[in-house]
């Protein structure tokens, strides 16, 4: 099972919490959006799903161009403590795939 990843948020405020988009190392090319869905959804807060894109800042394919979808994460009003949420996205492994594949990501969040 995959560790959480762990984000520290201002209180009041929308934060972006992280981002998921596919990429070949090998070709250094985006591929296709995976498809987003809340699976846990969080006690303290909301999450939203926007469209991002920007330079890769790190490894092989650095300064190559990705899209993807951003997690934005905003508490409650006034809230400040510990919330957590999961989610479920799908994508095509590689372009013209014939199954797409299932997978989710936890998100640990720390309201400051």
């Amino acid at each position: 099972m995959a560790t959480a990843k762990q984000v520290k948020v201002p209180a009041n405020k929308t934060t972006y919490v992280g981002v998921h988009g596919t990429f070949s190392s090998d070709t250094c090319s985006g591929g296709t959006i995976p498809k987003l869905s809340l699976g846990r959804k969080p006690k303290h807060g909301k999450v939203t799903f926007k469209p991002v894109g920007g330079k890769l800042s790190e490894g092989p394919c650095k300064g190559s161009y990705m899209r993807g979808t951003g997690v934005f994460y905003r508490p409650n009003s006034g809230y400040r403590g510990s919330d957590s949420f999961s989610v479920e996205y799908q994508y095509n492994y590689f372009e013209g795939a014939a199954k797409l594949t299932h997978t989710s990501r936890s998100y640990r969040i720390e309201v400051q």
